[in-house]
Order: structure tokens, then sequence, then C-alpha cells
């Protein structure tokens, strides 16, 4: 996934801005929208794995996410 490697705008960035594109997708990219295949739960931990996969580490802001976060955004 040479997209995420490294990816410091959105893997790394802010948790509301990962949150919304796995959420709602990202319009003329491959990134589909999840909002109605994963529930809360999942959707998070997908964002805290990409948080902490292929180097990444946990680094940047905010490395766990929550559903909490996940449904505050719905």
């Amino acid at each position: 996934f040479p997209a995420l490697t490294g990816d410091n705008a959105v893997v790394l960035g802010p948790m509301k801005e990962q949150i919304d594109i796995v959420l709602n997708g990202r319009e003329g990219t491959a990134m589909a929208p999840f909002r109605d295949l994963l529930n809360d739960v999942e959707i998070a931990s997908v964002i805290t794995y990409t948080r902490h996969a292929w180097g990444h580490k946990g680094m940047g802001s905010d490395p766990v996410i929550q559903p909490a976060d996940v449904t505050a955004q719905r």
C-alpha cells in the first residue's frame, strides 16, 4: 500500500480528516466510502491500524482512534 506509506497528510494527520475519508471516500480516487459497510468499531480499528503500520509506529496526532470518535462524525 504505497499510497499509505509515509502519508503524513492523511495517515499521520488530524484524526477527523482520516475518519471523514474512511466514512465518505475520496472523490476522484480509488478510495470508496465505508460508511455503510463498516461499523464504528471496525472503522476505528482500521484507522488505528494504518496509524501504526508501514513504519508509522503511532507517530503523528491521535495514534489511537476510539469508536466514539467515529460515532461523533457520522
